[in-house]
Order: C-alpha cells, then sequence, then structure tokens
C-alpha cells in the first residue's frame, strides 16, 4: 500500500505538470491561430488589392487600344507627337483618365491609400509583435533565472541536508549510532558491574560467615579450655598458672598449664586478627557498595542523558529526512519547471527571432515603400490630367445647374439650384448671399 500510495503521488504530480504543459501549448496555439488569422486576412487584403489592381489595369490597356481612343489622341498635339515619337507603344494611362468620361484617379488613388492602410497596419502588427516578444523574453528570462536560483538553492540545501544526515564524521546517523553504541556500552557495564557486585557480596558474606564461624568455634575452644582450668585447684591452678614448682610435694603432676596458657594466648591472638579481619571485610563490603551504587548513579544518568540524546537524534533525523525527501520533490518540481520555461523559450525563439531580426529592415522598406505611395498620390494629384479630371467629376457633380455655377459657384442662382430649393427659398435662410437682394427686388418688382 505504501508503494501504491507512493506511485500514485507521482502519478497525480505528473499529471499536474501535464495538465500545466497542456495549458502552456494552448495558450501558445492560441497566439498561433490568432497570428495565422491575422496573417491570413492580410493575405486576402493583399488578394483582393492586386485583383482589384488587375482589373484597374486591363480596364486600362483595353481602353487605350480602342480605335476611338485613339483618334481622340490623334486629334491632340502633346499625344500625337508622342505616338510619332515612340510608335506602338501604348498611350499614356494619364492621358487615358483625362479623355475618359469616368474619372479613375479615384480608383487609383484609392487603391494607393489601402496599400498605405495595409502598410501601416501591417507596421503596427509589427511593433505589437516586437513589444510582445521583447516583454515576453524578459519575462521568461526573468522566470528562468527565479526557477534556476531557486534549483541552486535547493541543491543547496539538499546537500547540506545530506551531510546533516550522513557526514561520516558529524552526521546524524553517525551520531544515532555513537549514541546507540555508548548506550550498549553503558548497559553492559551496568550488567556488568552488577554480576561484580551481587559475586563479591556473596563472598563477603561466605568469608563474613567463615570468620563468624571461625570466631565461635575458637571460643568454643577456649571456653573449654577455661572451664577445664577452672575445675583444678585453686593452687594447683595458680602454680599452673605461675609456673612454680611444687612445695609440698616432689615429683608432683605439673599438667599443661604452660602450654595451656600458650593456646589460650594463640586462640586470644587468633579471635582478635579474626575481628579484625571481619572489620576490613566490612568495611571492604560497605566501601564496594559505596562504589557501586556510586558508579551506578553515574551510569544511569549516562543511560537517561543517552536515551534522551537518542530520542532527540532520531526526532531530529527524522526530520531531516523528511525535509530531504520534500526538497528533493521541490528539485524535482523545479527541474520540470526549467525544463517548460526552456521548452517555451525554445517555440518562441524563431517567431520572435524572425520578428526581432527582421523588424528594422521591414521597417525600412515598409517606410520606403509607404512614402513612394504617398510620393505617388501626391505626384499623381499634381498632375495637370489629374486636375482635369477632378473638374470633370466637379462639372458632373453640377448636373443641370452646371451653366448657372460656371459663370459663379458663389452665386444665388448656383447654390440654389444645388440646393434644389427656390432662390426666395434659400435666400430666406442665407440673406448674405450673392445675388439674392438682387433676386428678391426683381422678384419683388414683377
Amino acid at each position: 500500500m505504501g508503494t501504491n500510495d507512493g506511485d500514485l503521488s507521482t502519478k497525480k504530480t505528473q499529471l499536474a505538470q501535464s495538465i500545466n504543459q497542456k495549458g502552456e501549448d494552448e495558450d501558445f496555439l492560441a497566439k498561433l491561430t490568432v497570428q495565422c488569422a491575422d496573417k491570413r486576412k492580410q493575405y486576402e487584403n493583399r488578394k483582393l488589392f492586386a485583383a482589384n489592381e488587375d482589373v484597374a489595369i486591363s480596364k486600362a490597356i483595353a481602353i487605350l487600344d480602342n480605335g476611338v481612343a485613339a483618334e481622340k489622341f490623334g486629334a491632340v498635339d502633346a499625344t500625337s507627337k508622342g505616338k510619332k515619337a515612340d510608335k506602338g507603344k501604348k498611350v499614356g494611362l494619364l492621358n487615358f483618365i483625362q479623355l475618359s468620361k469616368q474619372n479613375h484617379f479615384n480608383v487609383i488613388l484609392k487603391q494607393i491609400g489601402n496599400m498605405v492602410k495595409l502598410a501601416d497596419e501591417e507596421q503596427d502588427a509589427d511593433d505589437h509583435q516586437k513589444g510582445w516578444c521583447l516583454k515576453s523574453r524578459r519575462h521568461n528570462r526573468k522566470e528562468l533565472e527565479h526557477e534556476e536560483d531557486s534549483l541552486e538553492k535547493i541543491e543547496s540545501d539538499i546537500t547540506k541536508l545530506t551531510a546533516d544526515i550522513n557526514d561520516p564524521k558529524s552526521g546524524l546517523k553517525k551520531q544515532l549510532s555513537e549514541s546507540d553504541s555508548s548506550l550498549k556500552t553503558n548497559l553492559k557495564n551496568q550488567r556488568a558491574e552488577t554480576l561484580t557486585r551481587r559475586a563479591e557480596n556473596l563472598e563477603y558474606q561466605k568469608d563474613v560467615s567463615t570468620i563468624q564461624s571461625s570466631i565461635h568455634i575458637l571460643s568454643n575452644a577456649e571456653k573449654v579450655l577455661k572451664k577445664y582450668y577452672d575445675t583444678v585447684d585453686n593452687e594447683q591452678l595458680g602454680l599452673m598458672q605461675t609456673g612454680a614448682a611444687p612445695t609440698t610435694f616432689k615429683g608432683a603432676y605439673k599438667g599443661q598449664n604452660e602450654v595451656a596458657k600458650k593456646v589460650l594466648g594463640m586462640i586470644a591472638f587468633i579471635k582478635a586478627d579474626t575481628w579484625k579481619e571481619e572489620k576490613v571485610a566490612h568495611d571492604d563490603e560497605r566501601k564496594d557498595q559505596h562504589d557501586y551504587e556510586d558508579s551506578m548513579k553515574a551510569l544511569t544518568g549516562g543511560e537517561a542523558s543517552l536515551q534522551v540524546t537518542i530520542v532527540k537524534l532520531t526526532k531530529d533525523l527524522a526530520t531531516k529526512e523528511k525535509e530531504l525527501l520534500a526538497k528533493r520533490e521541490d528539485r524535482s518540481d523545479t527541474q520540470k519547471e526549467v525544463i517548460d520555461v526552456k521548452r517555451y523559450i525554445a517555440k518562441m525563439k524563431p517567431g520572435c527571432d524572425f520578428v526581432l531580426g527582421k523588424y528594422a529592415s521591414r521597417k525600412k522598406s515598409r517606410a520606403a515603400e509607404r512614402k513612394a505611395l504617398v510620393g505617388a498620390q501626391q505626384k499623381l494629384k499634381a498632375t495637370s490630367a489629374f486636375k482635369a479630371a477632378q473638374h470633370q467629376d466637379h462639372m458632373r457633380s453640377l448636373g443641370k445647374c452646371k451653366s448657372l455655377c460656371v459663370k459663379d459657384k458663389a452665386h444665388v442662382s448656383c447654390l440654389a439650384c444645388l440646393a434644389d430649393v427656390s432662390i426666395p427659398g434659400y435666400c430666406a435662410g442665407h440673406i448674405g448671399t450673392k445675388g439674392c437682394l438682387e433676386k428678391i427686388g426683381k422678384s419683388l418688382f414683377k
């Protein structure tokens, strides 16, 4: 179950990482989709503009090749001289526009305006892409540096934790092993000293018993001798005790009084030494017991201290191992983050390298193109053909009012006609218009 739980935890971590990667890939796909849509739109606009240009040019060529147009061109000195100077070449498009009923300048200018607008839009898109790439690169670089710094710190923490746990001289495992060994030695010494103390005490009890038995035997022997000699005549005993020769009986029995004296003296001496030996035995036993108790007190104190140390070391070791496991998981996650950031940077690199690498040249080319287009517009508008076409457009726009407005476009007759109202009605709202007083006066006179 523990193994399965560990595998499940790993799988959950992998799932979370895969979900995160999927999200990043989807973000990239969304951005790429938007970019592709923009590029497709620009491409379609370019196709439309190119098609319109092709149609306009085709129409222009068809009109220029028309026989009627050739006759018209022949009636004009400039065009007829041009044809003589360059036979076989097409008549200029501007001359054609000047003579045509419809002003094609507007179509051309509109197409040029669209191209200028498209160039501006492309430049805006490049500016946006450049800004996004620079911002993205700064963000990704900063994030990568942060993750790499975190990884470096985690590696340092792992190295320190590993040393704290496994250092052969000062690691927690080494300290715990030494403390366990010291505790075993301590307990072994306690058992050994206890066994020694028991053996010594038994020997002491045996010696004391032997000593006491010896004293008892000596005391009994002493009592027997004293009792025997106490039964002898006092005088004789006295003689025996003093060792004087008898005066009454010559050759009388002397007994073993001299020997008895020596024996009793020897017994007394042995008893005294035996008592001393017993006292020494008691003193030695007392001292040995005190030494044993002092030693056991030190050993049991050391045992308690070692047990506290072992508990603390065991707790510290468990904490450090837990921290080490967490740090290794952090390292794995951070390594994954570093890989993900580098992978994302690698995905962005080709596109951003193109945008940033080609940005200056594209901007320069686009600026030149735009300048050329705007210059073409200005030059086209500055031509007499354009002005003539504009004048023709203006004349056509006057319609039924043309004859009135050609005379004086500021006169009330022109303005009222263009507004499609009566002169008095126009003058009623624009009293200061040129001709109003004159027209109103004549109307009143009539």
